[in-house]
């Protein structure tokens, strides 16, 4: 417990307690960061450890992936040293239920974006609009159903908006109208930046709010990210197209892809060695052997397969055939 002004001070070491705002949660290393009075500490999750909240009279199960950004918890366990506190179990004391991942507050986004968030509404509805600088235009709206586990818990949102010619600042906001009289509810709102000479890149990855259990493993879905200049990317050839793409795809995903429950089957240390196209429609792409160094099992190997394929058909429009290779080898990369 976060001490008083009253209360008896307690050594680091001997916290038993951790209360405050999460800044930012890992769903691929099970951690959040907790930003308590004074300082930060980096709440860990193990197996057996356990999260809840309070509905009524009553304690409710969650998951991890319900402990989102901006939610005020209280996690019990054992502080390791000043900075790092192992949870037993994480209450969530107060949400939003209604938060946007994507952009980031003051990012510069490109004419054509992707909004990327977690929700909790009413039939998992969310509806989203983006508002000029001058506060009344309306550049794009919507409405959209997150993907995610049962009721009560979050789901994810995405879309991708076109708020055409326009440059400046705008708002964009997530929000659910209520079933009762159709008001505005669970609004969050991000201001940005739009720069039309700013385009988005595809890099595609697993996730585990539109695939709860991991189970549908050769189904990869698109992380878009705002990135090079118009200029820039109309001056690349194909091949370095498919390379860029590839190379953002191997890094791996970001913190607020992480956030939104993305995550990559590919190893670590892989990279691109040679690309090389056949026609219009067909590519090979050549990796060094660590595509496949400690890969087993076919659901990890359908995963990364998927994520390649869909990748280098996001980086060049008319590619229908990615041939995959290690070297000289095709016909046993990959494969189960």
């Amino acid at each position: 417990m976060a001490p008083t002004d009253d209360s008896p001070r307690i050594a680091p070491s001997a916290a038993r307690e951790v209360r405050g705002e999460v800044v930012f949660r890992s769903l691929n290393e099970q951690y959040a960061r907790v930003k308590e009075e004074g300082r930060e500490w980096k709440v860990i999750m193990n197996p057996n450890s356990t999260v809840v909240e309070t509905w009524g009279p009553q304690d409710q199960a969650m998951s991890f992936a319900d402990v989102i950004p901006g939610a005020e918890v209280i996690a019990e366990g054992t502080a390791e040293g000043t900075i790092v506190f192992v949870a037993e179990k994480v209450r969530i004391v107060k949400t939003a239920n209604t938060i946007i991942s994507a952009p980031r507050a003051k990012e510069t986004v490109g004419q054509s974006f992707q909004i990327l968030g977690l929700s909790r509404t009413f039939e998992n509805n969310v509806s989203y609009r983006v508002i000029a600088e001058d506060g009344s235009t309306v550049l794009a709206q919507g409405f959209t159903t997150a993907t995610g586990p049962d009721i009560g818990h979050f789901s994810l949102f995405d879309v991708i908006v076109d708020v055409k010619e326009y440059r400046g600042r705008a708002v964009v906001e997530a929000f659910e109208h209520s079933a009762k009289d159709g008001e505005v509810i669970n609004l969050t709102a991000v201001p940005v930046a739009v720069d039309g000479n700013y385009h988005v890149e595809a890099a595609y990855f697993s996730n585990r709010y539109k695939d709860t259990g991991a189970m549908r493993c050769e189904e990869t879905y698109p992380a878009y990210r705002t990135t090079r200049t118009l200029q820039t990317l109309r001056a690349l050839s194909r091949e370095e197209a498919v390379k860029g793409y590839l190379t953002a795809l191997l890094k791996g995903v970001t913190d607020t892809e992480d956030e939104a429950g993305y995550f990559s089957s590919i190893p670590k240390g892989v990279m691109v060695e040679n690309i090389a196209f056949d026609g219009s429609s067909k590519v090979r792409v050549t990796f060094n052997d660590a595509l496949d160094r400690g890969v087993g099992g076919s659901c990890r190997v359908s995963a990364i397969r998927s994520q390649i394929v869909n990748t280098v058909k996001a980086a060049v429009d008319g590619i229908e055939d990615v041939e995959i290779a290690i070297g000289d080898r095709v016909e046993d990369v990959l494969q189960p």
